[in-house]
């Protein structure tokens, strides 16, 4: 989309919300300090935990920053010997391993954008009614 063509956006504009920082987001921020300028009204809310906000501040004209504290938790990193040919494959096979012969506790799997996480929600969604199925037939719930 082309500056021009955003320009009627920014009078409706009210929120925008950002997953991952690209190239295209670089872009957007641009358009989106643009906007700031011709809608005083328009707040721009920005989270990060990897971010340089003090850059970003800079960036949107001294912005005020908000430290928001997190807990930290144990975390084990895996990675694959060798690289997938279909990693979001090989990743929900990996989580289901970890989810079978670990103890319970949480599982956080990054991926690239909204489609691969719609994906992933519907595999292992198809994967737990077919786990249930099995349990209920095997008599070993």
């Amino acid at each position: 989309m082309c500056v021009h063509e955003f320009e009627p956006y920014l009078l409706v504009v009210n929120c925008a919300v950002l997953f991952l920082f690209s190239c295209s987001t670089d872009v957007l921020f641009g358009l989106l300090k643009k906007a700031m300028l011709k809608r005083p009204d328009l707040k721009l809310i920005v989270t990060s935990a990897t971010l340089d906000a003090e850059k970003f501040s800079s960036y949107f004209n001294g912005s005020p920053i908000f430290s928001i504290p997190g807990r930290l938790f144990p975390v084990t990193i895996l990675y694959s010997k060798e690289p997938e040919q279909d990693y979001l494959d090989a990743a929900l096979i990996t989580v289901m391993q970890i989810h079978l012969s670990q103890p319970p506790g949480d599982i956080l799997l990054f991926l690239t954008g909204k489609e691969e996480i719609d994906t992933a929600c519907e595999i292992a969604s198809t994967h737990k009614r077919a786990s249930a199925i099995a349990c209920v037939r095997s008599g070993e719930c």
